[in-house]
């Protein structure tokens, strides 16, 4: 670690100052690798991708599981979707409220027949009349498996590396050993990104109609003021049961760690992929020590 310290920093500028003073170019450009390796561990967008001299990483954290759900409309909704889209290209929408209007379809097909164009601020549906309401592919993806896996199994912990373990013992240093011994299972719990802020609305109105016996629910947008802002991540990581939190790559997906969390669910891929994988990275970072799921 000594080569990342600020001592080597200082001596790496003394040397490209003494290099631009001479006009030697090659030496600048030594010396500009040089501080570019120093600074590296500092500068990279994800601890895990930092490495030592040796290869290995320098920040040890449990390798992310992705996983590609994917959903598929059954014969009947595919003709609802199809007569949706008719409707508001009849209506003379506009491509992006189609767009907008779509991406709402795949969290409930009966939408009504609101002409309202400026509904795509976001504040649309806070509850369904349960009468009319009808869930559709994500729903059924979430309350089919995913959801009663959170409920009723707990998270689990990456293996031990066999190698440390081993030469630990011959080392004869038990008390290094205690990170290898069966510990408490905490419960799982799950941050569910949705690109639209009415989506929010929507799902936390649908977890807390059918799943608040359950599941502790906590969601989080834009709107909220920042003592809320500030309080519900604290609530869903200091929760006692299996949880589940609400919220958008915007509000959500940057400056939060939510590594109390060994699940993050993006609902439906977000226009912008860095977004999304920014949005992933506040489970799979430092302080995360559970095997993350994305």
């Amino acid at each position: 670690m000594e080569m990342h310290r600020a001592n080597a920093l200082y001596s790496a500028v003394k040397s490209l100052i003494h290099a631009i003073r001479t006009e030697d170019q090659d030496a600048q450009q030594d010396v500009a690798h040089r501080m570019i390796q120093i600074a590296k561990p500092c500068t990279i967008r994800r601890w895990s991708e930092s490495q030592l001299p040796n290869g290995k990483a320098l920040v040890q954290i449990p390798e992310e599981n992705a996983h590609l759900v994917d959903l598929e409309w059954n014969e009947d909704e595919q003709a609802q979707v199809k007569t949706l889209v008719e409707r508001y290209t009849l209506w003379g929408a506009s491509g992006a409220w189609r767009v907008y209007t779509w991406r709402l379809a795949c969290f409930s097909l009966v939408l009504g027949d609101t002409k309202d164009q400026d509904d795509v601020s976001g504040q649309w549906y806070n509850e369904w009349p349960l009468d009319t309401w009808v869930d559709s592919l994500i729903f059924r993806s979430l309350s089919g498996t995913f959801l009663q896996m959170v409920v009723n199994e707990s998270s689990e912990y990456p293996e031990p590396d066999k190698d440390e373990a081993s030469n630990e013992a011959l080392l004869h240093k038990p008390e290094r050993l205690k990170s290898t011994l069966p510990r408490a299972l905490p419960p799982q719990k799950v941050v569910l990104f949705c690109p639209l802020p009415g989506q929010v609305h929507h799902l936390k109105w649908w977890l807390t109609k059918f799943l608040v016996d359950n599941l502790d629910i906590l969601y989080m947008f834009a709107e909220m003021g920042n003592d809320e802002r500030t309080e519900m991540p604290l609530k869903f990581q200091n929760s006692p049961n299996p949880s589940v939190f609400v919220t958008t790559p915007q509000v959500g997906g940057t400056g939060l760690n939510l590594t109390a969390a060994d699940h993050a669910v993006m609902t439906q891929k977000f226009w912008a992929l860095n977004e999304q994988q920014q949005a992933f990275a506040q489970v799979v970072r430092l302080g995360q020590n559970r095997v993350p799921h994305t």
